[in-house]
């Protein structure tokens, strides 16, 4: 199954994007995405590579992320740790999405490597 624009227009976040630059990204998501190294979860690491590329370049349309520098119990708040500079689509840390491929690239690394 290949991943379309609907995959992703199916979170909130992303469905007032067009499809054209959802389908644009999904298309450079090959260059990025380790076949050998995702498998049959390359459709998975594609859609989380996606998401992450598109909340970075869109403003941050997704909700914040990263680590957390600080935070308030009364009245409720938080603070995430952001560098001075503009964060790239490459800052994985800087989304949810970007949290989520490093642990699934994590996790298909480590059972890769397992001798049975």
């Amino acid at each position: 199954m290949a991943v379309t624009p609907a995959d992703l227009q199916a979170f909130p976040q992303f469905t007032s994007l067009p499809d054209v630059l959802i389908q644009g990204w999904i298309d450079r998501a090959p260059q990025h995405i380790d076949q050998a190294l995702f498998g049959d979860q390359a459709d998975l690491a594609t859609t989380y590579w996606t998401a992450h590329v598109l909340t970075a370049t869109t403003g941050g349309a997704a909700a914040a992320g990263g680590p957390v520098a600080s935070t308030t119990v009364g009245p409720v708040s938080t603070s995430y740790a952001v560098g001075a500079a503009a964060p790239t689509f490459a800052d994985w840390s800087s989304s949810s999405w970007g949290r989520m491929l490093l642990q699934l690239a994590t996790v298909r690394a480590n059972s890769a490597s397992l001798v049975l």
